[in-house]
Formats: C-alpha cells, structure tokens, sequence
C-alpha cells in the first residue's frame, strides 16, 4: 500500500489489486525562487477506464458534441477541458483541471430513480476529492446554449474572485 504524503483528501492509494494510478491535478514552477513550490495534489485514475472513455467520445450525445465545441481548445477564457474524462472509478463528461470543475450534461438516461441516486453518490465521491460540479439539462444545452455559457462564466467569475492569481508564478 501506498501513503501519499502531505495529501489532504486522498490519504492510501495503490493498494495490493488495485489498478488506479494517479494524475497530476496541478503542478507549478518555481522560477529560481528557492523552495516556493506550490503543493501538487493527484487524482485517482482507472486505468481500465481508458477505452470505455475512448468510446464515449466517438459515441457522444448530441447536447455533449454542441456544449464540446464550445469548451473545446480553451475557448472559454482560455481555460482547457477535457471530455469524457476518468477521474477515480467514474468517467465525467467535461473535466478543466485548473478550476476542478466537472460539467455533466444530464440527459434522459439521467431521470430514472436509480441513476439519480448513482449521479448523487458519484458526485459527493468526486467531491470530497476537492472538485465542484455544474450540471446542465441535455434539453438546456440544446435550446439555450448562452445559458449554459453564462452559468459556465459565472463560475469562472466566483472562481477568479477567490483564487487571484499568485504573482510569485
């Protein structure tokens, strides 16, 4: 088993059988300022996850294809996305590692009593690993992109307003 230093919310990974590795969520430079290094925090990945990730990329809905070309290639504020991302044992829809945001677009496979229960669980788990969530209505997406474009930005906003910055990088 293996204990990640100094890690605040993912304290044991790698243990005997399990196929998660990890990913950097951030790294910094320090630019010759001696030892001003910025914490580097990982997430879980599932490696096994990769193809079946692969897949729903080459399968995605069409509220998925509409909301990705507008994330796509740091079109929104020049902050990057990733679709159909695996994060621990789950694959997320839209992943921006530098705000931990993960956008899902719910569509009708979402509505039925049991995926909202396993929707909420995957969330909190995803969660209480430090990232937020924004969820849109497949329908929304569809039908009123400058919404969702707006929600998205108010993030961005709420976001830079308590996260300025840092000069030092």
């Amino acid at each position: 088993m293996y204990r990640m230093q100094n890690h605040p919310f993912l304290p044991v990974l790698g243990q005997v059988g399990s196929e998660v590795t990890t990913i950097p969520l951030y790294r910094g430079k320090t630019k010759g300022r001696g030892d001003l290094k910025p914490t580097m925090y990982f997430l879980p990945y599932n490696s096994n996850l990769k193809q079946f990730s692969r897949d729903l990329r080459n399968n995605s809905t069409l509220g998925e294809v509409l909301l990705w070309q507008e994330l796509r290639a740091g079109s929104i504020r020049g902050y990057k996305f990733n679709r159909q991302k695996p994060l621990d044992n789950y694959i997320v829809d839209f992943y921006c590692k530098k705000l931990n945001l993960v956008i899902e677009v719910d569509g009708s496979s979402h509505y039925h009593e049991s995926a909202i229960v396993n929707d909420k669980i995957r969330q909190s788990v995803l969660e209480e690993m430090g990232l937020r969530f924004l969820r849109f209505d497949d329908l929304d997406i569809k039908k009123n992109m400058v919404h969702v474009i707006d929600s998205i930005n108010q993030f961005i906003d709420e976001y830079e307003t308590s996260n300025p910055p840092n000069p030092l990088y």
